[in-house]
């Protein structure tokens, strides 16, 4: 009897050790980035987000939210004093920064839109109006008052 209680318990604890060696999840650590250069698309599957940031709270995301929709947790930014201009932008959107001359500056868009976007403008060196007068294809900035002053822009429309 003594020997069988003995098996038993050599036994359960082998049984339990395998399960805790088969079930146990490690936790999930930070991935490390890629490294060094890289070419060609990168397919990354619809579950996954693309991470940017240290882990912390303030991190940022992109991930794909449905056919053809890029969803984005944080904010969207952009630096410099280039217009969005040199290449077709992602989606529905036209951004930038330009100076006027003579109280004018017209934006050509990279990529035509369908129909007229909508524009909205505002001079970040005084405190003035500016007009924005789209097209499918520009918009015309325009103040009275700053020949030279620099105007931010947004324009959003169908690009279809």
């Amino acid at each position: 009897m003594k020997k069988r209680n003995w098996r038993v318990a050599i036994g359960s604890m082998l049984l339990l050790l395998l399960a805790v060696a088969f079930f146990h999840q490690t936790p999930v650590q930070a991935q490390q980035g890629i490294r060094g250069p890289t070419t060609g698309l990168t397919w990354i599957p619809s579950a996954f987000q693309l991470m940017f940031g240290d882990i912390t709270s303030s991190d940022v995301y992109l991930q794909k939210n449905g056919a053809n929709v890029l969803g984005i947790s944080g904010t969207l930014g952009g630096a410099g004093a280039t217009a969005n201009t040199t290449t077709a932008p992602a989606g529905p959107f036209n951004w930038g920064t330009v100076t006027l001359a003579s109280n004018t500056a017209t934006v050509t868009f990279a990529k035509p839109y369908a129909n007229v976007p909508v524009c909205v403008a505002t001079d970040v060196t005084t405190a003035q109006l500016v007009k924005s007068a789209p097209t499918a294809t520009t918009v015309v900035l325009s103040d009275t008052v700053g020949a030279t002053d620099v105007i931010q822009y947004f324009c959003i429309g169908n690009p279809n």
